[in-house]
Order: structure tokens, then C-alpha cells, then sequence
């Protein structure tokens, strides 16, 4: 019996996120833990969400079914072929703020085209039939046509895409064979209770024999009893429950080296956006990007995960996560004369994130509010493989926008 329900024990499925040169927290921990596959279901919202999982073979046989349970607000991207620029797929989505839609998407996130539908699905209590001939893709009772150039290529390339919400596949079927099929799923559970149980039912029965003159036969079936209606009840909400599981994601901080020149300092501060935690290539974070472009060739930057402002740099950039750190960088601008670029990180949409109010700002301070600018352009690609961690398609759009706002301060010098 295999009790290593895993998708790395699995070894069809692979995951993008772990191939990410500046690595994103509870990439590993998806692929390798029991919370994925538990209940016999695949669930993409654990460990951050942002999930990307990819067939390994280099084709896949239609049709193709499975259930789709997704959270509102949440999206779910399909994979079905390769194309010359990367990707094509459809983004299914139940966030107002996130167009459903047919695109056709390169290995940074960014989309190269983008076909939106305005179809309403239809999912009852979250839940889905998905189907694909080749031709059509059906959700539901809704109905979309694949865009031709789509099938060019064959369906030689399969994968899934979730964001920050619970997105659940299950009873996926590749042709006629099951694909998530969770090998004893029930029965090492069963004998996990049987165990368990049995030195329950023992303790029980000799304490019982011991102090009281109640009849054996009958302790045993009321025990049987509580015990069956338990294993039952666990049953039904393993399998059941949609929300992620509670888990504490141990995040760490990439040590980012920028490539040393001479020029006018600028110093950049902060942790999983100012580190570049999210890129697929070393080049494609924040301060790299930075530090290559053509207009900036006159700075010199540098990178420090603790906010300590430099009074010989130029320029101070601050990355502010969260309103926790206001307190901190409010103490630390008190009499502070040199310059500095308060940047206000993006989140997925719904998260709090801080207010321009809550800061104190003499005249040598600006604020960029690169949440605000990110989610201006949340149509262009996918931005984000965690809460905090942008893609390389995210970050190129932030260096554009932090380009600019560096560039202010050298035109008011």
C-alpha cells in the first residue's frame, strides 16, 4: 500500500513554480505534501495558490473532462496547446474585476492576445463540469468555440492555472482513463482509524470489565458505533471542504546581487517585490531590470532587505509590504534630508494595503503607489504567482512604472 499520496509521487504533473531561478514560498511544499491531493481531489489553493501545473507527456488524448470547484472571486486558467510565442489557453473567471476569456500567453505571463467572453457561468454550489473535444469547451451548460489558430499545433501541451482563491479538480478523465484517481485514498484512512481505534476499544473494554457490570457485547457495539459514525463524518469533510487548509508558509528572502558600475547611487529596500522573489530568470526582478535600462545607466543601484536609509545615496527606495512598517519608516524619515521613493506594493485584488494618509511626508519624500499602477494593467497578463510575489511579466511592468518615478527626481534635482 502507498501512503505517499503526493503529485511528485504521481510523476505526471509538473509544477512552473519550482522552476523559478528566484524562488516563490510553498512552491516545493505543493508538489511534495498531502494537503494537494487530499480527499482524492486537487486542490490548487493550497500552499499561496498561483499554481501552475503542466502534463509532462508531449501529447494528451481527448475528450478531456474533470470537475472544476472554484471559489467566487477566484479564476482558473486552461492550458491546451503550445503556440510560437508560448501558450494558448482560457481563463475562466469569477472576479468582476478579471475578464473570462480565450489568450494566448508567453513564459513571462504576459498575454499576447486576449479574446474576452462575456459568458456567465453557471456553477452550482461551486462546482463545475468541464469538458474539451478540441473543438468546443463546455463549462457547465455554457458552450465556447476554440479559436482555430488554437489547433495549429495539436494539443500538445496541458495545463492548469489558479489564482489566490481555492480552485478544486477532480474525477478528470483523459479519453476513457481516470487521471486523478488517489490510490487507497479511503483505505489508508480506514486503517489509520482501525489502529487508532482498536487500542481505543481496548482501553475502554478492560476499564469497563474492571469497574462496572455492564455487558461486553453491547459496549463493543456502541463503540463501534461512535467510532464508524466518526470515520464517516471525516470522510464527508475531507472530501467535502472547499476552503485551504490552515498551513504557515515559511517565506524566504532571495539575497539579491545587482551587478556594480559607477554613478549616482540609488538604493533599494524591502523584501519579496524589492528581491525579485517571482522571476523566472535573475535578469527579470525589479532591481535588475532596473539597474540594464538604457535612461538609468547613470545610477548605481544597490539592494538591502532592512529599511536603513543611506544619507551618501541619491535616491532611497523603500518597499512598504504592509501598514506594520509605516511606524518603522515614519521613525526612520524623522530628520532624514536625503531623498526617497516610497513604493507601495501590489497585492491581488481585495487585499488592504497601505494609505497614502498614514504617512509622514516632508518634501524630499514621494510616494509611487505601484498597486494602483499593476492593477491599471491586470488585462495585460498574469501578474502574480503569490500574495506578494509578482511574475516576471509583473515585474517588468513595475520597472516600467518605477523607471519613471526615479527619473522625477533627477528632472526636480
Amino acid at each position: 500500500m502507498n501512503l505517499d499520496n503526493t503529485l511528485e509521487e504521481h510523476g505526471i504533473w509538473d509544477s512552473e513554480k519550482m522552476h523559478l531561478a528566484i524562488p516563490v514560498a510553498g512552491s516545493s511544499e505543493f508538489f511534495e505534501s498531502l494537503e494537494t491531493l487530499k480527499g482524492g481531489k486537487l486542490r490548487m489553493g493550497e500552499w499561496g495558490g498561483y499554481q501552475h501545473l503542466t502534463w509532462r507527456a508531449s501529447q494528451y488524448d481527448l475528450p478531456l473532462g474533470f470537475n472544476l470547484t472554484l471559489l467566487p472571486k477566484g479564476t482558473f486558467s486552461f492550458f491546451l496547446a503550445s503556440s510560437n510565442e508560448g501558450y494558448f489557453g482560457l481563463r475562466i473567471s469569477r472576479n468582476k474585476a478579471i475578464p473570462s476569456g480565450f489568450f494566448e500567453v508567453n513564459n513571462q505571463g504576459q498575454f499576447i492576445s486576449f479574446e474576452k467572453l462575456n459568458t456567465k457561468w453557471e456553477f452550482r454550489e461551486n462546482s463545475v463540469r468541464f469538458h474539451f473535444d478540441g473543438s468546443h469547451i463546455v463549462v457547465g451548460k455554457s458552450i465556447a468555440s476554440v479559436p482555430e489558430r488554437f489547433k495549429i499545433n495539436g494539443f500538445n501541451y496541458l495545463g492548469f492555472r489558479s489564482g489566490g482563491e481555492q480552485a478544486i479538480v477532480s474525477h478528470m478523465a483523459m479519453g476513457i482513463e481516470p487521471i486523478f484517481n488517489i490510490r487507497f485514498d479511503f483505505l489508508e484512512d480506514l486503517l489509520g482509524y482501525l489502529v487508532g481505534f482498536s487500542f481505543f476499544f481496548a482501553s475502554l473494554y478492560f476499564a469497563v470489565q474492571l469497574n462496572f457490570h455492564f455487558r461486553h457485547d453491547k459496549v463493543f457495539l456502541v463503540l463501534l458505533a461512535v467510532s464508524l459514525l466518526s470515520f464517516g463524518f471525516n470522510q464527508y469533510k475531507s472530501k467535502a471542504k472547499n476552503d485551504v487548509f490552515s498551513v504557515h508558509i515559511k517565506k524566504k528572502l532571495y539575497a539579491m546581487k545587482i551587478p556594480s558600475r559607477e554613478g549616482k547611487k540609488v538604493k533599494i529596500m524591502g523584501k519579496y517585490q524589492a528581491s525579485g522573489n517571482g522571476a523566472l530568470y535573475f535578469h527579470h526582478s525589479i532591481p535588475i531590470r532596473l539597474s540594464l535600462k538604457e535612461s538609468l545607466k547613470s545610477y548605481a543601484f544597490t539592494f538591502n532587505k532592512d529599511i536603513e536609509l543611506d544619507k551618501d545615496s541619491f535616491l532611497n527606495i523603500v518597499f512598504i509590504d504592509s501598514s506594520e512598517t509605516i511606524p518603522l519608516v515614519n521613525k526612520k524619515l524623522k530628520g532624514f534630508e536625503g531623498l526617497v521613493l516610497i513604493v507601495i506594493e501590489a497585492r491581488p485584488a481585495g487585499d488592504k494595503i497601505p494609505l497614502r494618509t498614514e504617512f509622514e511626508l516632508p518634501n524630499n519624500v514621494k510616494i509611487a503607489n505601484l498597486h494602483q499602477f499593476l492593477w491599471s494593467q491586470k488585462e495585460t497578463g498574469f501578474l502574480f504567482w503569490g500574495d506578494e510575489e509578482l511574475t516576471s511579466w509583473g515585474q517588468n511592468l513595475a520597472s516600467q512604472f518605477l523607471e519613471k518615478e526615479i527619473l522625477k527626481f533627477n528632472e526636480n534635482k
